[in-house]
């Protein structure tokens, strides 16, 4: 088997159809402004974190959590947006 040279590797697997759009878990749209759930581990404890996002990188995302410290996540299909930032006012997903 030969690797076309030409040929282009779609090395994110949320992006579709040539859009740059950010998807998660469930492949919602992310945006600056949502809120979002991702889980985090520490030793054999899993927990969920909510944070929002503060802003859309490569192939990660910069979110603003409750202490209002910053961290960069990497694993984006790890995230799940709960909630949509529309304008001045959130608009919950599911309700």
């Amino acid at each position: 088997m030969t690797l076309d040279t030409n040929q282009v590797v779609d090395r994110n697997p949320f992006e579709h159809s040539g859009e740059s759009q950010m998807k998660d878990f469930l492949g919602q749209q992310i945006e600056v402004g949502d809120s979002i759930v991702y889980p985090n581990r520490q030793s054999s404890s899993l927990w969920m974190n909510f944070a929002t996002v503060a802003e859309l990188l490569d192939n990660s995302i910069r979110v603003r959590r409750d202490d209002g410290k910053y961290k960069t996540l990497i694993r984006v299909e790890r995230v799940t947006v709960v909630s949509k930032q529309i304008s001045d006012h959130m608009v919950m997903i599911g309700s």
